[in-house]
């Protein structure tokens, strides 16, 4: 297993490890995602549930827009 795996862009993957052809591997694999940098209020926390907020933000302010553009007759 490596000691510091990196994501391959043009593969799409991260290779955790890598075993002989003939080897039989039993395994209990548990992954977890979290945010990493220096942004305050997401360092540190689950990636899933911090980009689900993101997104009911961005559908928040989809629909207000898009009923203040009605109220204004921007749009039908």
């Amino acid at each position: 297993m490596p000691a510091h795996p990196a994501w391959d862009w043009t593969q799409q993957e991260m290779e955790l490890f890598a075993v002989g052809p003939n080897a039989k591997l039993h395994a209990n694999f548990s992954f977890a995602f979290y945010l990493a940098g220096e942004i305050e209020g997401v360092t540190g926390k689950a990636a899933l549930p911090v980009l689900n907020t993101f997104v009911d933000m961005v559908e928040t302010i989809l629909e207000e827009i898009e009923a203040e553009s009605k109220r204004l007759g921007i749009a039908k």
